[in-house]
């Protein structure tokens, strides 16, 4: 493993808690060896014992693949239809009121605790069993497992696969999405100091090291390579915190904001570079796609993740990354389909990229906001859709409501009612 700093006289006792990369149901042995101020290295087996422990069994969950028969579709392997059907996790959150995130909850057992709450939660908030989740879109934070510009963080990548096996003991499957920068005050300085280079550099190496880190995962069903990113038409250079994304003078952005409480908004867009350089949006979010792409499936010449599907989550609003050039690096495409009041320009972008890519279409984000039956049930009858993944607020279908959850109110409903339709590979009856 890699070498790692400790204090003076002391040593690690929870190997479990750094150590990444380990094959499921293996016993492993090994030593601890050091040297401190240039003395000679001094290995804890040198009376010849070495110290041993055995990785958890593999979960039962089957790996997700391009169904060979259907390129459209999703399968297990060995058989069976996948069909993607859950909720996004830790992006929209209001009843906790606060911005904090997976990775800020998961070095304490008590912030496991939490996470164990709402894993239980999301599998359950459309009242099981008539609208049963199996999927849940996790949003990790781009500065949260890097320690530095080119060094991974190797305890929170190890904490990151407690979450996962947490997430497979519930029969739960994860869509990754990683890079994110919600709240770009609270990054280190460096991140927004960086050129596109020195960026694009740090962020395959995240994407290397969590992809190499949940490679043995089968409960990782993709790896979402970033939220609704976008390529710029002009240089963002000089604009401080807002060369990645648009946020306020203070660092945040505005949406979600409560200036009662002090509550800081999210920034949900975010460009993957501030230079254009004369290229093209398309052109950019290529380039930056093989390079993301490249990052999970080797490391230098050496396969690293080569099993796990990849897409990127696009908004609607911005269309660089649905360019045919894009969307043939991907092996799944994933657009956040909002509707209006009813759906119907949304229904037809989804049939527009399942015509174009030919490839399976995960909805990655979609909410209530307009006629949500009618896009769904339309999309799903003209075979474009073939899965669904909607907004928690940490509640389940009934929980008391107070605040702003009429909506997610609204969308377990629909969960609970199309559940058993979607789920068996099925559509709902057509809305009109």
């Amino acid at each position: 493993t890699p070498r790692r700093r400790f204090a003076a006289n002391s040593q690690p006792t929870q190997i479990r808690d750094w150590v990444t990369g380990l094959k499921p149901g293996t016993a492993y042995a090994y030593r601890l060896c050091g040297n401190a101020d240039g003395a000679a290295v001094s290995c804890s087996d040198s009376s010849g014992t070495l110290h041993t422990f055995t990785t958890k069994a593999a979960t039962t969950l089957k790996w997700v693949i391009i169904d060979p028969s259907s390129p459209k579709h999703l399968a297990l392997q060995g058989g069976g239809r996948f069909v993607p059907w859950g909720n996004n996790w830790d992006k929209m959150h209001p009843t906790r009121g606060t911005h904090d995130m997976l990775e800020d909850r998961m070095y304490t057992e008590a912030g496991m605790q939490e996470i164990d709450v709402e894993l239980d939660k999301l599998a359950a908030s459309s009242a099981r069993p008539e609208g049963t989740l199996n999927v849940v879109r996790l949003h990790l934070q781009f500065h949260e497992f890097l320690l530095d510009p080119t060094t991974p963080n190797r305890e929170a990548l190890a904490r990151l696969l407690r979450v996962v096996e947490k997430a497979e003991d519930r029969q739960l499957y994860l869509m990754i999405t990683g890079l994110g920068y919600f709240f770009p005050a609270d990054n280190p300085a460096w991140v927004v100091a960086q050129n596109e280079d020195e960026h694009w550099a740090s962020q395959a190496l995240w994407w290397n090291s969590v992809a190499g880190a949940v490679a043995n995962s089968p409960g990782v069903f993709a790896l979402d390579l970033m939220n609704e990113p976008v390529a710029p038409s002009s240089s963002r250079l000089g604009l401080g915190w807002g060369r990645y994304t648009s946020p306020q003078a203070d660092g945040y952005c505005s949406v979600g904001a409560d200036p009662a409480t002090g509550k800081p908004g999210t920034c949900y867009v975010q460009f993957v570079t501030a230079e254009p350089r004369g290229r093209t949006r398309p052109q950019i979010s290529r380039e930056w796609t093989l390079k993301m792409k490249q990052a999970i499936r080797f490391t230098s010449f050496f396969p690293n993740n080569t099993r796990h599907l990849i897409t990127a989550g696009v908004t609607s609003a911005f269309q660089e990354f649905n360019d045919p050039s894009v969307m043939q690096e991907l092996d799944i495409i994933s657009p956040h389909l909002y509707p209006d009041s009813d759906g119907q320009e949304m229904i037809d972008l989804a049939r527009s990229l399942s015509q174009t890519s030919q490839k399976p279409v995960i909805v990655g984000e979609t909410f209530p906001f307009g006629n949500v039956h009618r896009l769904i049930s339309n999309a799903c009858n003209d075979g474009s859709a073939q899965g669904w993944i909607g907004q928690f607020d940490g509640r389940v279908l009934d929980d008391p409501c107070t605040g702003n959850c009429i909506l997610y109110q609204a969308w377990y409903y629909v969960q609970r009612e199309y559940g058993p339709a979607i789920r068996s590979g099925g559509c709902p009856p057509r809305v009109p």
